[in-house]
């Protein structure tokens, strides 16, 4: 049979302090809006003017800022349904919407259509400019 080790007795003070492990934004909760501190403690958005997480009480001194995410990831981003309070209805909504690609690829096909029907004044106009520009 396998000996075990002596146990050692705890010496006052010598053990490490052991950080608490950090806990997610809960499901029902926002994830924090640009420009919050961000508890190390537990990952949720605190107003810049507070000291102290709303949540857990940890120390704000040292949190990092949320950044605004770039310009692209808002335009696609996917819009996220809140639940609605007890009592409130949801607004009507519109049988037939136009999604945002197609709006943009609209608009891309008409700026190429814009630049195919313009192209000979267009030529034109860029050999005007290279007679005045070149030497005699």
């Amino acid at each position: 049979m396998p000996t075990r080790p002596p146990h050692r007795a705890v010496q006052p003070g010598g053990a490490e302090a052991v950080a608490p492990a950090r806990r997610s934004v809960e499901p029902g909760e926002d994830p924090p809006r640009p420009g919050e501190l961000i508890c190390g403690q537990c990952r949720a958005g605190n107003l810049p003017v507070r000291r102290y997480c709303r949540r857990c009480g940890a120390a704000l001194a040292d949190a990092p800022v949320a950044v605004r995410p770039p310009w692209w990831r808002r335009l696609l981003a996917r819009r996220v349904r809140r639940p609605h309070a007890a009592g409130e209805r949801p607004p009507r909504r519109r049988r037939w919407r136009t999604p945002r690609f197609a709006v943009w690829l609209v608009v891309l096909l008409a700026a190429a259509a814009a630049g195919y029907a313009f192209r000979a004044e267009a030529l034109g106009a860029v050999e005007s400019v290279r007679d005045r520009v070149s030497k005699p």
